[in-house]
Parts: structure tokens; sequence; C-alpha cells
């Protein structure tokens, strides 16, 4: 497995959710089944009937065209498919949490884990709305991904709750796109200051006034700062710094001045209380929808839970990978060809035991890419396993999967072999299906470097550097090292070393 596998985690969204749960109780044959149901953006998976998944993806499909439509302009580009995880109650999702009643924090997430963009939600969760608001607010943060690949957490929590009031007016001919709507009753936070929300000083009780107050910030924002907003906006598209954006364009909101912070308290709490704001109503046409059911077999509904598992929520920190090994050895033991675990059995690395249970999975479906990818993942550098490897890397690269820790690792694979030509398409792909992934963005400078574009190949890895955090392993390091070699390349120096994947 190449050492730039996707394995980045992030925590977009928190609501409320209480309860605790028993683990899954799939293959009880008491347990209620699970189904899956595809949309061109959405793959639903739920265990409360198909009826709420088609609801749902029908739901989710109409919301994303209003959502683009009425914020983006309809311009938004967005490629790739959602998954959506609906559980049947808050037991289950306290379950994947083992938080209590008390907390009071949860009942929804987005989850990027494996390259694999997740939403996680419960079927009732209605907070003031019949819309399912949680899934408007983690299909917001989705979105966003694409068009601003860095967001501050005020920026990313208070956008998503503003394009989650996103309401649909069925009164004339075609349906309306209506945004701007203050989900009622809302105030200004007063126990939360402008510096705190901007800083993300949030925790326990605060959590939630802080969702609010990042909301009218972005609300007031939108409303009486539009164009320094619009800059500032401009420049989390060009991956800049947020801080530094933010100086930029809001060089009177400086927060670290008392005096800046205070004043700016006291226009919040006026715009709250008194301030004008305007609605945007764009009509738009009902998405044309084809949609696909099939139920999931227990052995994927054991793989979905190792992945779900592995969230932030944890209260045991130890929790989630002690659960995510045990729900992974039950698919197994369910399907010994591992294919629904294949995430997991990648991030083994070059492992025999591995590569012989790939080897069997290709021999006995070799129309299915994911036992591929388990070769190329697994093969290491045994002698014994190249030939295998590189027929894997040519039915990969035949047909790539739109799966982003594939690509990646393809990207890799294809560069090692000295294939730069199709390595572009490989990387192109990614790149637009996750424009916010440093290791996406680093493979993508590396092919640019090979091909002697180094204008491009500059560009790509200094977004990258900007995008890395302490999020992505060793956080900007790796990055400066690429972007140190690249240079020499381009300065005419020898050709960057290429990873063989």
């Amino acid at each position: 497995m190449s050492r730039h596998l996707l394995v980045a985690l992030h925590l977009l969204s928190v609501v409320p959710v209480i309860a605790r749960a028993e683990i899954v109780a799939c293959p009880d044959p008491e347990a209620p089944a699970w189904v899956e149901v595809a949309s061109p953006h959405f793959l639903v998976r739920t265990d409360a009937g198909d009826r709420v998944a088609r609801d749902a993806a029908q739901h989710l499909e109409r919301l994303r065209v209003a959502t683009v439509r009425s914020a983006f302009g309809g311009k938004l580009e967005a490629p790739g498919v959602t998954e959506v995880v609906i559980l049947r109650d808050d037991e289950e999702m306290a379950d994947l949490t083992g938080r209590k009643e008390s907390d009071e924090m949860l009942g929804g997430f987005f989850q990027v884990y494996l390259g694999r963009s997740r939403i996680v939600a419960t079927r009732k969760f209605l907070p003031y709305s019949p819309s399912l608001h949680t899934l408007q607010h983690e299909m917001a943060h989705q979105l966003m991904a694409h068009a601003f690949p860095r967001q501050p957490r005020w920026f990313s929590e208070g956008m998503a709750e503003f394009l989650a009031a996103v309401e649909v007016n069925e009164a004339g001919d075609r349906p309306v796109a209506v945004l701007g709507k203050p989900p009622p009753p809302w105030k200004w936070q007063e126990k939360v200051s402008a510096s705190e929300v901007l800083s993300w000083a949030c925790g326990g009780a605060r959590e939630v006034p802080c969702y609010q107050s990042a909301w009218w910030l972005v609300h007031h924002l939108m409303n009486s700062r539009a164009d320094a907003f619009a800059d500032f906006q401009r420049r989390l598209a060009r991956a800049e710094d947020p801080a530094a954006a933010w100086k930029a364009s809001f060089p009177d909101l400086d927060p670290a001045s008392a005096k800046a912070m205070d004043a700016f308290d006291t226009v919040l709490r006026d715009y709250s209380r008194s301030g004008r704001y305007g609605v945007a109503k764009v009509p738009f046409d009902e998405p044309k929808l084809t949609l696909t059911s099939r139920p999931m077999a227990c052995a994927e509904v054991r793989a979905t839970y190792a992945e779900m598992v592995m969230n932030p929520f944890q209260v045991d920190p130890a929790a989630g990978p002690r659960r995510a090994a045990a729900e992974k050895a039950a698919s197994l033991k369910l399907d010994p060809s591992g294919l629904p675990v294949w995430r997991l059995l990648a991030l083994d690395g070059a492992s025999p035991e591995t590569f012989s249970l790939a080897a069997r999975a290709v021999k006995a479906s070799p129309g299915d890419w994911r036992g591929w990818y388990l070769v190329l993942a697994s093969a290491g550098e045994a002698p014994a396993n190249q030939s295998l490897r590189k027929e894997a890397i040519e039915k990969l690269a035949s047909a790539p999967p739109d799966d982003v820790m594939v690509l990646s690792d393809l990207t890799w694979a294809l560069l090692g072999q000295g294939d730069d030509g199709r390595a572009v398409a490989v990387a192109a792909r990614a790149v637009k299906l996750a424009p916010w992934e440093p290791l996406v963005v680093d493979a993508w400078a590396v092919v640019q470097a090979s091909l002697g574009q180094c204008k491009e190949a500059r560009a790509a890895i200094q977004r990258a550097v900007d995008l890395a955090t302490g999020e992505h392993g060793g956080g900007k390091a790796p990055y400066l090292e690429r972007q140190q070699v690249i240079e020499k390349h381009c300065a005419g120096a020898p050709a960057p070393p290429k990873p063989k994947g």
C-alpha cells in the first residue's frame, strides 16, 4: 500500500442525539434488513426501510440542485458520490460513539475516511424543520469542500447552517429555491463573543451557541459586508491561509484586537435585533432521477460499521479501532473474499495474507476492481507478486473507478513504472473528486513536474502545502520536502523520484 493512502477523517458538524444501543444486530434474523438505494450523487444505506432510503435520496438530490442553483449560481462542479447512512433511531447513533444522553451533542456528522465521503444521520432527527435538516447541513459541507478547499471552522459551520436553511417553494409552475431565511428563534448569543467564534473556542455547553453565532456571523457578512465577504470566499477558494485571508478582506476586524472585537460584538448584537437581510429566490427544474435499490449483505453492513466507528466522537479513544477490528473480523467471517472490507484490508499494506486473499478474489471475480486494488495494495516488493501486480495496474488503469483512494495509489503506481501519460488522466480525476486533499494535489504536482509542466507543478505543490494541516499525517513537512525536490527538478536537476506505490 502506498504511503499516500488517504486516511483523513474530518469532523464538520455536531448536533444533539440521545441514548445507547447494542452492537448492530445483523445477521440476527429478527433485526431490520439493510438496503442500499443509489441516485446520481448519493448512495443511501439504511436499516429504516427502502421507502426511507428512496425518500432521502430524492430529497437530497432535489436539495442539492436547489442549493447549487441558489448559492453557487448553478456553476459548482462537485463530482462523485457521497455515501449517506441513515440509522433507524438515536440509539444506533449513540452506539457509534459511546456517548450518553447527557452529552446531547451528536445527531449527525460528515466523515471522510479512507477517501470516502460519508454523511451519517438518524431518521428521526428533525430540529426545527419538516426537512431532514441534519442531512442538509452535512450535504452543505460536502458541496463546500469542493468550493472552498480551506475553511476556518466558524465559516464551515456557519455556512453549512446558512445553506441548510435552503427551502423549496412549491407555489408556482416550477419549484423555487429560497436562500437566506433565518432559522427561528435564534438570536446572537451574548455568551459567545465574536473573537471566540472566529477562533472556534467552543466546547461542551457552548457548542450549540457557537453554531448559532457562526450562523449569525455569516448572515451578517453576507448582507452587510457583501463585497468583503465575497473577497474572503474567493481567497478560500484559492486555498489561501484562512487567517491571512480574513486579515486581507477584513482589515478592520482584527481578532487580536479587543477593541475591534468588542465593537464587532455590538454590531452583531444590533444586527440580530434589527438588521435587514435579503432572500434569494431562484427557480430550478426538478432533477430527473433514476434510483436503483438492492438489499445489503450482512458482510457489507459490518464493513460499513467498521469504517463509521472510526469517528472523532468516541468517548474512549481506543473504542473506535477496537470496534473496527471486531467488525472487520465479523465481515471477513461472513464473506471470506474480503471485498466488503477492502478499504480496511488495504491499510495493512504489503501483506502475504491479503495478497493471497486478493489473488483468490480476482480469480473468482475478475470484473470486480476491488480485488485488483487489493492486489496492488498488498503486493509489496516480493518478486513472485509482481506479475499479478502489473496486471492489477493494467486492469485499474483501463477503467479507473471513481474512488479517491484507488486513484491516488494508481497515480503513484503508474508514475513508478514510468507511465506518466496515463498517470495524468488518473491524477486529474482524483483532483476533481477531492480538491481539498493534499495527498491528491501532491500527486498531481509530481505528474506535472514529470511532464515538464513546471508552472503547473509549482502551483500545485504550493496548494498542497497550504492545504496540509495537523490532520494530514506529518502536517506540511512532506509537502515542503516535495516542493524542494520539484523546485530542483524544474531548475534543471535530476527528475523527482517516483514512488512505486
